[in-house]
């Protein structure tokens, strides 16, 4: 390549920035199946180019050579399959599977000809029935990997003389092989479980020998490809997360790493699948990223070039999406099999990246600076300088773009600077030490070249740059305001997933487990107290509570952004009864101050929405009638309703505390409420009754019987009334809310 060599020092530069143009990949055609897809292979010859796709039920052909036209030629069954690997040899196609049917050996050259019954042969004669994966070589050598044989290595076999019948000559078995390329007499093999790829030597194919092996970013090393040159290999983890990653393996004594590179999009999680080297390119699927295309021309810097989204109502982490990629058409068009959305074929517009690399040093003392952040505004993938101050960037198009240089204790410097295809502009940079230069100041920095307005003064604990105490903390952390409780849940069990609560100038979260309890100070003299509660991932499982030292609920979220403010009134807060249409069964934990019926259903009353309310005694409530024989509602029962149409309320006031507020169960038929705020298993809460219980039943006929062992309720919920019928009377007392059954 060529470079260019410029140098940079000073304080100020021009910002300029054109936007990075769509990434070079276009779409050609489109073939769907009924049936999901697994990999792709191609095949050609002097006058046409094939899709060999592998579908759950079999073997796709698909001729290609017009690619906005494209038809199936021909479609060969086999055992289903959700893995099924193909590749070519001469004219024959070799397909192994995980379920059965051994090795799948069709001529291609009889479909392609016209024959109306090709050659199709499911050879289960050669000491294997399924196989993870397949690749022959350029003499012919066959490999099965991840069989049913041997430990599932490497399975090689002759079909340079005999296609149709191929010869066994040996196996590696010291590792299970997931994929594995071959050139000359080294097999590269991703050994999945042990987290590492491995060079094997198979000159002798009866003795092969391990050389060499590494292991790979995440342990799960899933397919291995080298270079044209032989001195680099490109590596996948099939994984949540992981890269493509470059090795140089030109002294198998020494293996480094040179760079590791993820897809397009900014979800980090995307699982790479398989990659394959084209000339200077590596051809990733990238499951739901779709293809990936990375210049690897220079392997300690790899550059995304392009790429084509198949599967855009996927996102993140999945084994959804592009399966596998097929680069090697004469043409140059790119074969791609979409899991759920078909054979893509896709036109090449890519050219190789536009490079920039250099040292980064201290202005003043000319050291080199390590973990300066280089980041070329526009791009998803930013570098880090070496121990040696040397970093390395690029960009898929050539243009005007901003290098933004940055690192702690330094002047951010933003940078014009103009890429070219193929080309490595060599930029070195010096970065001038930044921070406080007021003498007065308690973090004054005499070396500081620039002033970064970070100078602060001690705070009234003796810190530097401090805020002082948290509201309603002293110094040494000792509570000097009112305590509340914090109470976070998982309703999966494991943990809140990244997610944290902060306020107050701390934050909360745990790890594992379905809740956590916590408590903390506040002074609510000094207002409303921010909430944010976010950061990871599975929100759908999480909430929390506050409550103050009386158990009253002050505020909850799932999750959530907002204030609470109203502390001049903590005793009061809100039930909301989600009421279905026809009969249901309520409760409510609320002590309103008015507790009478009307008053409490004057919203579904006033759109003629109630019809009737009963107690278990037969006493009703018609207000079409203007009737009410039940008054006040008792917050230790339960009450049948039917309304017209489905309306959800608010019950204000006083919470009625689970723990302080037994409930008489009476000897008979009652309905009784549910005062705790979360859910709970009715054989837990029940169990200390036994037998004395009889059947308990919610609003749509389900059932708790104890004597059969019987559970249809499964939780009791909040704001729901459930029928009873005890053989002899208990009290019924809850936990409180900070306690589980």
């Amino acid at each position: 390549m060529k470079q260019i060599t410029l140098s940079v020092l000073g304080l100020f530069f021009s910002i300029t920035l054109c936007a990075q143009s769509s990434l070079n990949l276009n779409y050609l055609s489109n073939y769907t199946y009924s049936n999901s897809l697994n990999d792709v292979w191609g095949y050609a010859t002097e006058s046409g180019e094939y899709a060999l796709v592998g579908v759950y039920n079999g073997v796709s052909v698909v001729d290609v050579t017009n690619p906005t036209q494209i038809t199936e030629l021909g479609f060969f069954e086999g055992p289903s399959s959700t893995w099924r690997d193909l590749k070519t040899y001469g004219d024959y196609l070799y397909c192994v599977n995980e379920s059965s049917g051994g090795l799948h050996i069709i001529n291609l050259e009889e479909l392609i000809a016209g024959n109306a019954n090709p050659t199709s042969i499911q050879n289960v004669d050669l000491g294997f029935t399924t196989g993870h994966n397949i690749y022959i070589d350029e003499n012919g050598i066959l490999y099965v990997l991840g069989a049913n044989f041997g430990g599932g290595g490497a399975m090689m076999f002759d079909v340079s003389t005999t296609p149709e019948s191929p010869e066994y000559l040996g196996n590696y078995g010291d590792s299970y092989f997931h994929d594995a390329m071959v050139r000359g007499d080294t097999l590269w093999g991703g050994a999945i479980y042990n987290g590492e790829f491995s060079v094997v030597d198979v000159s002798d194919k009866a003795n092969p020998v391990l050389l060499a092996s590494h292991g790979t970013p995440n342990n799960f090393t899933h397919n291995s490809w080298i270079s044209d040159d032989g001195n680099t290999v490109f590596t996948t983890d099939e994984v949540s997360g992981s890269f493509v990653t470059a090795y140089d393996v030109s002294d198998l004594s020494n293996i480094e790493e040179l760079d590791r590179i993820q897809a397009w999009s900014t979800d980090t999680d995307v699982i790479p699948h398989n990659t394959h080297v084209a000339g200077d390119f590596l051809v990733t699927s990238y499951y739901r990223d779709g293809v990936s295309v990375v210049d690897a021309s220079n392997p300690s810097n790899l550059i995304e070039v392009a790429y084509y989204d198949t599967s855009p109502n996927y996102e993140g982490a999945g084994f959804n999406g592009a399966w596998g990629t097929y680069p090697f058409l004469p043409s140059g068009n790119v074969l791609v099999s979409d899991i759920e959305n078909g054979l893509f074929v896709l036109e090449p517009k890519f050219t190789n990246a536009s490079f920039i690399e250099g040292s980064i040093t201290d202005g003043l003392t000319e050291a080199p600076i390590s973990n300066v952040t280089v980041q070329i505004v526009g791009s998803t993938n930013p570098s880090l300088s070496s121990l040696a101050g040397f970093y390395q960037s690029g960009m898929a198009d050539p243009g005007i773009y901003t290098l933004e240089v940055s690192a702690n204790g330094y002047a951010t410097q933003q940078i014009s600077v103009n890429l070219l295809t193929g080309i490595i502009l060599e930029l070195n940079i010096e970065l001038v030490s930044s921070g406080c230069m007021d003498e007065t100041a308690c973090n004054y920095n005499p070396f500081a070249v620039t002033d970064d307005g970070s100078c602060a003064e001690i705070d009234e604990c003796g810190e530097c740059g401090g805020n002082g105490p948290a509201i309603g903390y002293d110094c040494d952390g000792n509570c000097t305001g009112e305590s509340f409780t914090l109470e976070m849940m998982d309703s999966y069990g494991d943990g809140w997933n990244g997610n944290t609560i902060s306020f107050n100038s701390m934050s909360f979260g745990f790890s594992s487990g379905s809740s956590q309890i916590e408590t903390f100070c506040y002074d609510p003299s000094y207002g409303c107290l921010e909430i944010i509660c976010d950061g990871g991932t599975w929100q759908e499982e999480i909430s929390w509570t506050i409550s103050d030292v009386n158990g009253v609920l002050l505020s909850e979220g799932a999750p959530y952004q907002g204030s609470l403010c109203d502390f001049s009134n903590v005793s009061e807060t809100c039930q909301n009864l989600n009421l279905p249409a026809g009969w249901s069964m309520f409760s409510t934990y609320i002590e309103a101050d008015n507790m009478v019926l009307s008053s409490l259903f004057s919203d579904l009353v006033s759109s003629n929405n109630l019809t009737i309310v009963k107690d278990y005694a037969g006493s009703a409530y018609l207000p079409s009638f203007n009737m009410d024989a039940i008054g006040i509602v008792d917050n230790s029962q339960g009450y049948l309703l039917k309304t017209t149409n489905a309306q959800s309320i608010d019950i204000c006031g006083v919470y009625m505390l689970p723990e302080a507020n037994p409930i008489a169960l009476n000897q008979g038929w009652g309905i009784f409420s549910y005062l705790r705020l979360e859910p709970a298993d009715t054989q837990a809460v029940f169990d200390e009754f036994g037998a004395d219980v009889v059947i308990i039943k919610n609003n749509v006929g389900a059932a708790y019987l104890p004597d059969w062992g019987f559970n249809g309720i499964g939780n009791l919920e909040p704001g729901k009334g459930y029928q009873i019928k005890m053989a002899t009377p208990h009290t019924l007392q809850y936990l409180s809310n900070s306690e589980t059954y």
